[in-house]
Parts: C-alpha cells; sequence; structure tokens
C-alpha cells in the first residue's frame, strides 16, 4: 500500500484547515518525493543502480501520479501485481532487476500509520 501513496497517488488534496483524521494530516507528496529522490541519488552513490536507471524511476513515479496510480484490476479480490509493488513494472521492463527493486524498497518513503 506504501507504494500507491506514494507522492500522492491518491490524489488527496491539502487545504490549511483540512481536517485531521486517526492517523494524522496527510502525507505531504513534495517531502516524499524529496526523500525518494534522495535515497535514489544515494544508491546512485553506492552503485546500486545508474543515473539513467534514476531518472526512469523518478520519471515512472511521476507518470503514475500524473494518471492517479495504475489502472484498477478488473479481477475481484487482489490487486494487480503492479498496483501492489510498481517496481514490478520496472523488472518486467529489463529497467532494473529484482535485487536493485529490493534496495530500492528499502529507501522509498512510508506513509504514517493510523494511530490506534
Amino acid at each position: 500500500m506504501s507504494f500507491i501513496l506514494l507522492f500522492g497517488i491518491t490524489g488527496i488534496g491539502f487545504a490549511e484547515n483540512q481536517p485531521v483524521g486517526p492517523g494524522g494530516p496527510p502525507p505531504d507528496p513534495a517531502k516524499m518525493e524529496a526523500e525518494f529522490k534522495s535515497g535514489l541519488e544515494q544508491l546512485v552513490k553506492n552503485n546500486v543502480i545508474t543515473p539513467k536507471q534514476e531518472d526512469t524511476i523518478i520519471r515512472y513515479f511521476r507518470d503514475m501520479r500524473g494518471k492517479n496510480g495504475p489502472p484498477p484490476s478488473k479481477e475481484k479480490g487482489n490487486p494487480p501485481q503492479d498496483q501492489a509493488n510498481p517496481l514490478s513494472t520496472l523488472v518486467k521492463n529489463g529497467v532494473i532487476t529484482q535485487e536493485q527493486a529490493k534496495a530500492i524498497e528499502k529507501i522509498m518513503p512510508k506513509p504514517p500509520m493510523p494511530k490506534k
């Protein structure tokens, strides 16, 4: 689920006086994107991914955000693999390896969890 919320893909609007729900305020897409880009830059410095891969990954997530995420599944029950883990599309398309996807998952910002 954290992948779907990445960069505000859910289309949450922000207003100064927006009510705060039980989980606190909604995540700030700009802050999440900055954290993600910083993490990707670190992966480039550590030779885990290339600068070209970094650019492709950023473009992919921006495109997803613009389209409000992957298309909904036609099957009932489980979401499509792309929706559950959008990095799977990048692996399937040969942009990154499965090992690189695992490293990227570790640096992806997580939205705040609801308080109980």
